[in-house]
């Protein structure tokens, strides 16, 4: 009489079958045909295989991130505006595969795709002033001094020029400070005192 499986070896052997599976699956998706979708048990279209496959295998496939790119992009004007998931600051996020490696911005993956790595000490600045661009002929690399130059505000909220006379540093922080709109608020605050 044969010895049942332990637990562990059933286990494998299911998880083994489930890969098989979802490799057939993704076989067909890259090939386009219908026959290795229905040989593993699931329907032909591209999208729903790619969720049978996930849910099936709890393995995420991987959709290539320059297709994925190119799925969450809309075209306006000369712009292609991210349509994906938004960081806190506005910029696009993209996963880079397995939820191990991360998360980048899409206009860094974007320069990435087209014109290779980053170059050490530069940053991807939008020439478009269009935080969800993702379009690399808007996008160049430049070094972290210029860039912040370019985001520069050259006035403060209630409109008052940052010219040297008017320019505070605060010694503590060094957070610059229009004079004019400091003035008026330490006038209101002894007012109130």
């Amino acid at each position: 009489m044969a010895r049942r499986p332990r637990r562990g070896q059933r286990r494998q052997a299911y998880t083994r079958t489930r890969r098989r599976k979802a490799l057939i699956a993704v076989r067909a998706i890259a090939a386009g045909s219908a026959a290795h979708a229905a040989r593993a048990g699931i329907p032909a279209c591209p999208m729903s295989v790619i969720r049978n496959i996930n849910i099936m295998t709890r393995i995420y496939t991987m959709i290539p991130i320059a297709l994925r790119l190119k799925r969450q992009c809309k075209r306006v004007g000369t712009c292609l505006l991210w349509q994906g998931t938004k960081a806190g600051r506005g910029y696009g996020m993209i996963g880079l595969g397995h939820r191990r490696d991360g998360r980048d911005y899409v206009h860094r993956v974007a320069w990435q795709l087209a014109y290779g790595p980053v170059p050490h000490g530069c940053e991807i600045h939008h020439k478009c002033k269009n935080k969800l661009c993702c379009n690399p002929r808007h996008l160049i690399a430049i070094l972290h001094k210029q860039h912040r130059a370019l985001h520069l505000k050259t006035m403060c909220k209630r409109g008052h020029k940052f010219t040297a006379a008017n320019t505070y540093y605060r010694p503590d922080t060094g957070v610059r400070q229009c004079r004019k709109c400091r003035a008026l608020h330490m006038q209101a605050y002894f007012e109130r005192q």
